[in-house]
């Protein structure tokens, strides 16, 4: 049987001959293939005689989708792996007269009553010395434990790696050659180099921890008001569910939660990626009845799923609405079933942000508003184009869903940027900001240091590179009686009445603005799309007016008509007084056309070749939007995110007095 190991194998392997070790220790940073090295050396061990492996971690429930998940790829990998000889109800796998037996250390009646050959204590940094004790007392042979550092005290430094029979096998991503490169990536976005902290990816810990494999303290965690627990009330005084959309970087994240006893009660019921609409309609396992608060920033998500019979609305946002939902969640007691290991990590981990300056910890969250543009980028707003350094709070920008508020107005320094040229198949444009800033594309929220060719990029419904707010009013004139002849042909008696209609409609709208300029005010909007807008204004006109048009025919009418083509070919243009009437209905559809714009903002293109240029430290803003995590920048819809839990503490629960009340 041929084995592909890394370096860790070989040193795992060597130590397992090794008559004198009685247990090996795997300590290093994340996907360091201290699992996988693992999986295969257990399994040889085990086709060399009959042997009982027992292979354990801390919650039995997180067995499944960890390291039952990688035990199963190893053997598959090496083409041995039969799906017969599983157990799946006892959670036990028999080769070669060998069984591979997984426990949770909550089931300790069953585990600590079971002699073992070798045993695996699986991410064992979350596990207790009586645990180990119990395990180590009743067996046979040889053990091993692997984690990642997370904490730097522990019993296993204290009591287990003094000893003499012990080895310690120290790893990180380095030495797993098999590593996808963007995952290494993200690894090393970690580090506190001068680019990372200026993308608002750097963390010192996570660095120490998962890239360095060192032992390390979270300090400053956010979230301290809360614990595990074996229990889930049946009763309640009410239930919700908060669901977080992803699809490839980030994971959707659905949540269930209770309020009994004064205590947020948080059980995870989904997280994964990958996860489209309907895949999360399928697998949340709800009830048609149950509320789910959602992520306002993804409205067509949240209809998709409404349609799909579910009772689904979006989280109403308002100023500061990070920090409500993080002082919210800080008020109350945080109950977190125990087999939410994802929940746990994330509250583990999450942490305010440090000054990366003087390391003083701000109170900032981490990734919170690292999103940054620079000053000149243009945002388009009711008021036309302006910089996103002259938004103001109050400010209405157009977002997917309209135009919304602007609550708050962010500031975030100076920090490194690139100039991103995004190229399509037949335009470009450019955005300068942070790496890290997410652009809506058909996979979903993704960086734009990420975006790949054939993305297909949310874009505003009008961009192109001519902005008619840049164009005199009478040039614009100008070049509708041009086109207007190029459609109708030359100034003839039988098609005045086209002429006459399109003039009309379209000059007068043009010139006048008839208050409706806000078609010159939407920037980007190309010269196709006015001409396209003012011929269905045209189709409509000439419709819902028939007897104006057709009393052109008669009487003093006809010299009226002669002398009015007379003086438009002397001007190169026509400018005709028509009925207030006329006017106004152009008007009307014209308003019309635009609601439909605003409730279609978005158009996609898809995406040939991203182009990064220079990099450049400057001062960089951002948006808080009301109802939305969105806004067009450069014609572009770029976003911001909050968690799933968040969503159901800022609708469910509201200050009164100090405490909280239900809603």
């Amino acid at each position: 049987m041929k084995i592909e190991g890394t370096g860790v194998f070989d040193d795992l392997w060597q130590a397992l001959d090794d008559k004198s070790i009685r247990g090996i220790v795997l300590e290093g940073g994340s996907r360091s293939s201290k699992t996988w090295s693992i999986c295969q050396a257990l399994y040889l061990t085990g086709l060399q005689s009959p042997k009982r492996i027992a292979i354990a971690r801390f919650r039995r429930t997180w067995i499944k989708p960890t390291v039952l998940d990688t035990f199963k790829k190893v053997l598959q990998s090496l083409e041995v792996w039969e799906d017969e000889a599983f157990n799946k109800t006892d959670l036990i796998y028999s080769a070669h007269g060998s069984t591979f037996e997984f426990y949770g250390l909550d089931d300790s009646q069953k585990l600590h009553g079971i002699e073992t050959d070798y045993f695996w204590l699986n991410e064992a940094i979350e596990t207790s010395k009586d645990d180990f004790d119990q395990l180590e007392q009743r067996c046979k042979g040889k053990w091993i434990l692997d984690y990642n550092p997370s904490t730097d005290e522990h019993w296993i430094y204290d009591n287990v790696l003094k000893r003499d029979d012990v080895v310690l096998i120290h790893s990180t991503m380095l030495d797993n050659t098999f590593l996808d490169q963007h995952i290494r990536d993200k690894i090393n976005s970690y580090e506190p180099t001068p680019e990372n902290k200026a993308r608002g990816t750097a963390d010192e810990y996570k660095w120490k921890v998962y890239g360095l494999g060192q032992r390390s303290r979270r300090e400053g965690a956010i979230y301290e008001n809360w614990q595990e627990t074996k229990e889930f009330p049946t009763g309640y005084k009410w239930k919700a569910y908060g669901l977080d959309f992803g699809f490839t970087n980030d994971p959707t994240a659905l949540v269930e939660v209770l309020y009994q006893d004064g205590k947020l009660w948080v059980r995870e019921v989904l997280y994964e990626t990958g996860l489209t609409n309907a895949d999360i309609a399928r697998k949340c396992g709800l009830q048609r009845s149950d509320e789910i608060i959602a992520d306002s920033a993804e409205p067509k998500s949240i209809e998709e799923i409404r349609r799909a019979g579910f009772r689904i609305r979006p989280v109403a946002k308002g100023q500061d609405s990070v920090r409500s939902g993080i002082d919210k969640l800080k008020s109350v007691q945080i109950m977190v079933h125990q087999d939410s290991v994802n929940i746990i990590r994330e509250l583990r981990n999450y942490a305010w942000k440090r000054d990366y300056k003087t390391n003083a910890v701000t109170n900032v969250p981490e990734d919170d508003n690292n999103h940054c543009f620079v000053g000149s980028t243009k945002i388009i707003t009711s008021n036309g184009e302006l910089n996103i350094r002259d938004v103001s709070v109050g400010d209405m920008v157009l977002t997917s869903n309209g135009f919304r508020k602007v609550l708050k107005t962010w500031n975030n320094g100076v920090k490194k940027t690139i100039e991103y040229t995004m190229h399509f198949d037949t335009f470009s444009l450019s955005l300068r900001c942070t790496p890290n800033h997410k652009i809506k594309t058909n996979r979903g929220w993704i960086q734009i240091d990420k975006l790949l060719p054939k993305d297909k990029i949310y874009l505003s419904n009008g961009l192109t590179g001519k902005d008619i707010n840049c164009t005199m009013e009478r040039d614009i004139s100008a070049e509708a009686l041009k086109d207007c002849i190029g459609l109708f042909g030359s100034f003839i008696k039988e098609r005045f009445q086209k002429v006459m209609t399109f003039i009309t409609l379209m000059a007068t709208v043009l010139t006048m603005k008839l208050r409706i300029s806000i078609l010159s005010n939407l920037p980007f909007t190309r010269e196709w799309r006015v001409k396209r807008d003012l011929k269905r204004i045209l189709s409509l006109q000439e419709s819902s007016n028939p007897k104006e048009l057709r009393r052109l025919k008669n009487g003093t009418q006809a010299k009226k008509e002669g002398n009015g083509i007379q003086i438009t070919g002397e001007k190169h243009g026509l400018t005709v007084n028509d009925s207030e009437r006329i006017v106004s209905n152009a008007e009307m559809n014209t308003k019309h056309i635009f609601l439909s714009e605003v409730n279609t903002a978005i158009t996609t293109a898809r995406l040939k070749h991203l182009e990064r240029g220079e990099r450049e430290n400057v001062m960089v803003y951002d948006l808080t939007v009301e109802g939305q995590h969105e806004y067009f920048a450069n014609g572009v819809l770029v976003h911001n995110c909050l968690d799933a839990l968040r969503y159901v503490a800022m609708e469910k629960l509201k200050a009164n007095a100090g405490k909280y009340t239900i809603r």
